[in-house]
């Protein structure tokens, strides 16, 4: 059986690990968005937007709902989804 202390620094190397290459793959689509939009023929600006908005983050939906519920039930909500 694997200890607490081996699973928990497991854990930490798959989500930084995750994290990065999550970082690193949404980095590199943004040298190629001006071929991307001339490709498509919508303004830069539109390609960029897309790309934005496919990204988890603050202004996602899920957030905004969280966001309503307050911060400790928010905290407690991620804490019980950890579980």
């Amino acid at each position: 059986m694997i200890s607490r202390s081996h699973a928990f620094t497991a854990f930490i190397g798959v989500a930084t690990f995750s994290k990065l290459m999550l970082n690193t793959a949404r980095r590199m689509v943004y040298p190629f968005a001006p071929a991307l939009a001339r490709g498509l023929g919508v303004p830069l600006t539109s390609v960029c937007n897309f790309i934005d908005r496919r990204q988890p983050g603050p202004g996602s939906p899920k957030a905004r709902r969280l966001n309503k519920l307050g911060r400790k039930n928010a905290e407690f909500w991620f804490i019980y989804k950890a579980h």
